[in-house]
């Protein structure tokens, strides 16, 4: 996870420089073992600059221990990036994870300022082998490594495997032809690419795939949806509630195209470590709280759940289909009132 996390912090590193926009980076610790050093301890960052603001911020064991099923599960994924993004001086906020390398064609739009409040940017994740790839290698290189070594394509309809490029070319250039090869391929093949669509695709037409690793709105959508939910079950589909969630209050999903994706660099799935047990249906309690700016809270009662599974995914959807804005937290949500260890590096 280090070496992932490494390449995932240069990265951002050099594309603010390169690019010339500053960026805060929040890297949340929640529940960091007592017998290892610290993120913040460690001599393998880049130091803040101009255009890079790197902030760790330390969630302890004691805290993590309040939680239910806190010895069964390590890390509460969301309820970490929520202190994350309830700490954020930035207009937008991307939630995205340790394991993630932006494409430059991606970062060259960002850099353009011209994200609105009201749309949340959705992308393809690019699952790439980096395990013969060194840490502080040059930028260039690091971005044509992701692209010639594509595992598959996390796309709106599911996996796709591209052949990987001609010899020799650019990172840009490889990442075009990829992509011109995935939109014939789409263009091509789009019914039955919907047909065997992911099992979420048939109960909501939104890009879901991959969207736990990349996640951006404007601070106060974030905060008029008071973040992810906060429950302490397994991460599993609670990024694809809070899109849901979006898509309900009038957020517009804007994709970012086939040729501006993210890379994710691909190891095994940490989250099938631990069986956890769980009962066929979520019991879901709705209640209409108004608060000042008119968003209803509704309430979803994981008493007999570990985790969050499709069938209870899709009783969700029918849920709240058609029933406007609202929350799933109080707001009191990231924990705004504790004081957590936080060193800017």
């Amino acid at each position: 996870m280090l070496l992932r996390m490494t390449h995932f912090v240069h990265s951002l590193h050099d594309q603010a420089n390169l690019f010339q926009l500053p960026i805060e980076l929040i890297l949340v610790e929640w529940n960091p073992p007592a017998d290892r050093p610290l993120f913040s301890e460690l001599d393998i960052w880049p130091g803040s600059d101009d255009y890079f603001t790197f902030r760790i911020i330390t969630v302890d064991a004691d805290h993590h221990a309040r939680f239910p099923y806190s010895s069964r599960i390590p890390l509460f994924q969301y309820l970490a990036k929520n202190i994350g993004i309830r700490r954020a001086t930035g207009r937008f906020v991307l939630a995205t994870n340790i394991d993630i390398i932006l494409s430059d064609t991606l970062f060259e739009v960002l850099a353009r300022r011209s994200l609105r409040a009201g749309y949340h940017y959705r992308l393809d994740r690019w699952d790439v082998d980096f395990s013969d790839v060194p840490p502080l290698v040059p930028h260039e290189e690091r971005q044509r490594m992701c692209v010639e070594n594509v595992k598959f394509i996390a796309h709106r309809f599911g996996a796709l495997y591209p052949k990987p490029p001609s010899p020799g070319l650019s990172p840009a250039d490889g990442l075009a032809q990829l992509a011109n090869e995935l939109q014939a391929v789409i263009d091509e093949r789009w019914e039955s690419l919907l047909l065997y669509s992911p099992y979420i695709f048939q109960y909501h037409p939104m890009h879901f795939n991959g969207c736990g690793d990349f996640a951006l709105f404007a601070t106060e959508d974030w905060f008029r949806l008071r973040g992810y939910l906060e429950e302490p079950i397994h991460s599993w589909h609670t990024d694809s509630i809070f899109l849901i969630q979006a898509q309900e209050a009038g957020i517009v999903e804007l994709f970012t195209g086939l040729h501006r994706p993210a890379y994710h660099i691909s190891h095994d799935a940490g989250w099938a470590a631990a069986p956890l047990a769980r009962h066929p249906s979520t019991d879901f309690v709705f209640t209409r709280e108004e608060g000042e700016n008119g968003t209803g809270r509704v309430r979803i009662d994981p008493r007999y759940v570990a985790r969050i599974g499709d069938a209870d995914l899709a009783a969700y959807v029918d849920h709240v289909r058609g029933m406007g804005a609202f929350a799933l937290n109080g707001e009191d949500w990231g924990a705004p009132h504790t004081a957590f260890q936080e060193r800017v590096q």
